[in-house]
């Protein structure tokens, strides 16, 4: 029962029964805003389980990486030596040939100068 008006006692206090409209809306009002804010909430939690789980791919990626440059620089180390070896035996069939002519050549100056 709506109370009086305090200036005029033969009608209700709208005052008051505007107060209760509002009351009736606030609390509908909290009532979305609790039901929003534990979706929010809800939705933070996953998300920051999403971001755990993208965490851990990331860290077994770089550790992946650092594995596969550790291998690259060892297999271009090994490439670079075994690229060497053909170079390697070339220079030395090409100093034996070398010192055979030269040594051919010094020879035959030798028989032609007379020693035997």
């Amino acid at each position: 029962m709506p109370e009086k008006c305090i200036l005029d006692p033969e009608r209700d206090c709208l005052g008051l029964i505007k107060a209760r409209e509002l009351e009736e809306e606030v609390g509908e009002l909290r009532a979305r805003n609790d039901s929003s804010h534990k979706e929010f909430f809800d939705r933070l939690a996953v998300l920051e389980a999403h971001n755990q789980v993208q965490d851990a791919h990331y860290s077994h990626i770089i550790e992946k990486l650092s594995d596969i440059t550790d291998k690259l620089g060892n297999l271009s180390t090994r490439i670079s030596a075994i690229e060497f070896k053909p170079a390697k035996k070339w220079e030395s069939i090409a100093e034996k040939v070398l010192l055979a002519i030269v040594g051919a050549v010094i020879g035959f100056m030798m028989t032609k100068l007379g020693f035997k």
